[in-house]
């Protein structure tokens, strides 16, 4: 699976240590992973990041961000939501383009009263005003980073990149092995931010591998989005000139996983697929996808949950229901061997 969530009733620093080693993420009181993203009609791979702060050290940059901003006072204490971060919060929402949670009470705690991670706060005043926040959760060795806002008239202080690097530092004076910022989407510009603060000590998570290894040496094979769609467009034309019909398409639901309602579904999540137009009696029509998890074309029957959704039809994406693996039909990394096996179904 390349998406899942869980829902825990309390996590310990441990246990959250775990899940930040395997690329999880919180969601406000729920904690998920996923590896493919979705922006503006195009895919991305989701590259999980982390800083090895027994690396870390201060940068240039860091230190002419103190200078710049020493005017202003920081503190660091154990979350709080209250009406004046709300404020700040929505404040920020009007001045960027990408979408958030509706407030912070959302994107915290979701629809609980209780928080079940340990998180803190990182506040920032120009005298009495509050200009910046940022918020992390603090594990056994290891913390992550959540949110930072910051008021829009104050932008040219890079105040979000300003909160980042105290929470790393302050992460490392309590003795943490780990800093967690979430991931990046290589081709998408929006997270690049984070590729930027202290880089000397940054690491991604290789999901071929489940390794991670210092952001020096990653590379375009490290994409899977690409990955699959290269071999997809292979595999479309080799089927093609052998005489059959095929389909590219978008899965619309492809983070169905991440669903707290599908929990435990399993249900099929590749971003891309083709569809093999040869419905059998049953009306099932094979799917084609490409598994970078073992690097191998695979062969898929499933079957379709009906969408509470009604979403418009779409030649690009499929969108008629939620899809699950019935069978594995067929699976090989020659397409030779796929052609050989299909002609051999299809004689049935």
């Amino acid at each position: 699976m390349f998406g899942n969530i869980e829902i825990p009733d309390a996590i310990s620093p441990q246990e959250l240590d775990l899940y930040l080693e395997a690329g999880w993420f919180r969601m406000g009181q729920t904690i998920f992973t996923c590896n493919f993203l979705h922006f503006d009609n195009t895919f991305y791979s989701a590259i999980w990041l982390r800083h090895n702060l027994e690396n870390y050290s201060e940068d240039e940059s860091f230190e002419k961000l103190k200078k710049q901003n020493k005017k202003f006072s920081i503190v660091i204490r154990p979350a709080i939501i209250d009406k004046e971060k709300e404020q700040l919060y929505e404040l920020y929402k009007t001045n960027i383009k990408f979408e958030t949670a509706n407030s912070l009470q959302d994107l915290l705690l979701g629809q609980s009263t209780n928080s079940i991670y340990s998180t803190q706060e990182i506040s920032i005043y120009h005298k009495n005003l509050l200009i910046a926040v940022g918020y992390f959760d603090i594990g056994d060795s290891s913390a992550m980073g959540i949110v930072s806002f910051y008021h829009p008239d104050y932008k040219k202080y890079s105040l979000g990149k300003f909160i980042i690097m105290n929470k790393i530092a302050y992460c490392k004076k309590l003795e943490l092995k780990y800093f967690y910022p979430g991931y990046f989407a290589p081709s998408y510009s929006a997270f690049d931010y984070k590729l930027k603060i202290a880089s000397t000590d940054l690491e991604f998570l290789n999901f071929c591998t489940n390794e991670w290894m210092g952001i020096r040496f990653f590379s375009k094979e490290h994409i899977l989005i690409n990955i699959m769609e290269k071999q997809l467009a292979t595999a479309k034309d080799y089927l093609a000139d052998n005489g059959y019909k095929i389909l590219y398409r978008k899965y619309e639901f492809y983070n169905a996983n991440h669903t707290p309602q599908f929990k435990g579904y399993q249900l099929f999540d590749f971003p891309i697929f083709l569809i093999i137009v040869s419905a059998d009696e049953q009306g099932f029509a094979p799917i084609l996808v490409y598994d970078v998890s073992d690097k191998c074309y695979k062969i898929f029957k499933c079957i379709g949950y009906p969408c509470s959704v009604t979403i418009p039809a779409s030649a690009e994406y499929y969108r008629a229901s939620l899809l699950k693996v019935r069978e594995e039909m067929i699976a090989s990394p020659h397409l030779e061997i796929i052609l050989a096996q299909l002609q051999k179904l299809s004689k049935v």
